[in-house]
């Protein structure tokens, strides 16, 4: 277990170094040159206030500044990727929800609303994806900006539910019931 916690560790530590993450906040170091639109910064809030250190009781706001330098049509999408940088959630707008946004040139704020189910107390990294929804990738982020679960305490139970004890990321709301009692049976 102690070698799992290791490996996690030095994972984190490369995936924040490889992409400048600092508290929660991405300043692109590359910024896309000929691109239609390129990702310049995000940042994580959470109840109106910017932080990565996050819990389980509200959703997760990434706030993104997209500088297009021609007109296009774009939609964003969010990956969420464990403590061992394994991508555990996506949220791709565009493909779920038909949500595009026609841009003009210059520089765009949007926000993407995540609203996770309960994660596991532990680091978690962000992928963030611009695109034309369904056609192609414009701009790429891996592991862009990362957050820590900071309780994942269950009441009911007085079970603290964490990564690094090899139960997974992402609690899944699960039920037993005797054969003869479950709902809607036969």
């Amino acid at each position: 277990m102690h070698e799992n916690r290791d490996l996690s560790e030095a994972i984190n530590i490369y995936l924040q170094q490889r992409q400048g993450v600092e508290g929660g906040r991405f300043t692109n170091r590359n910024p896309g040159g000929n691109k239609e639109i390129f990702l310049a910064d995000a940042h994580l809030k959470q109840k109106g206030l910017e932080t990565n250190h996050l819990f389980n009781d509200s959703p997760i706001d990434i706030h993104c500044t997209l500088q297009c330098n021609f007109p296009i049509k774009v939609s964003l999408e969010a990956k969420i990727r464990n403590q061992n940088g394994l991508p555990i959630l996506f949220g791709p707008v565009g493909l779920m929800h038909n949500r595009e946004h026609e841009l003009e040139a210059g520089t765009h704020k949007l926000v993407i609303r995540l609203d996770p189910p309960y994660l596991a107390k532990g680091s978690y990294f962000i992928d963030l994806v611009v695109a034309e929804t369904g056609k192609r990738i414009i701009d790429l982020h891996e592991s862009c900006l990362s957050f820590e679960i900071e309780s994942s305490f269950i009441a009911k139970t007085g079970w603290s539910f964490q990564q690094d004890r090899g139960g997974g990321a992402v609690l899944l709301n699960a039920y037993t019931y005797l054969e003869a009692e479950l709902p809607f049976a036969h």
